[in-house]
């Protein structure tokens, strides 16, 4: 009877997420891309990977909830790891985009990217030596 059952037809349920829901890995590396901007204001933070979503396309009315932020990015601390991660693998992109004349030039590179987060690299740090 192909779906169709005494004049009922089978139907399935509306789905509760928008159109563009998340598609892990995809979505989750485009907003850890649109995150690394907003460390320069709030840090290597779970607070800028909830943040990142402002900044789609599409932009969401609001932040990621703590429960969608520990789904895509992990626990606690994993998700911040996860974003300073994230921040070094651009950073190591950006040195490789940047034509240099030798090492000086490549710190050089790599000085003029740390800039803008300058006052949250301590928190680096401190996430390496956990």
């Amino acid at each position: 009877m192909s779906g169709v059952h005494r004049g009922l037809r089978c139907v399935a349920p509306p789905s509760p997420l928008p159109r563009q829901s998340f598609h892990p890995p995809h979505r989750r590396t485009q907003l850890l891309k649109l995150a690394i901007p907003l460390v320069q204001h709030h840090g290597f933070t779970r607070t800028a990977l909830a943040r990142s979503v402002l900044d789609l396309p599409e932009p969401h009315a609001e932040p990621l909830s703590d429960s969608a932020v520990t789904t895509l990015f992990g626990e606690g601390d994993t998700a911040r790891r996860t974003l300073i991660g994230a921040w070094l693998d651009e950073g190591r992109a950006h040195m490789r985009s940047v034509p240099v004349d030798g090492i000086k030039g490549a710190l050089l590179a790599r000085l003029e990217y740390n800039m803008p987060v300058l006052g949250h690299l301590p928190e680096v740090s401190r996430s390496d030596s956990n």
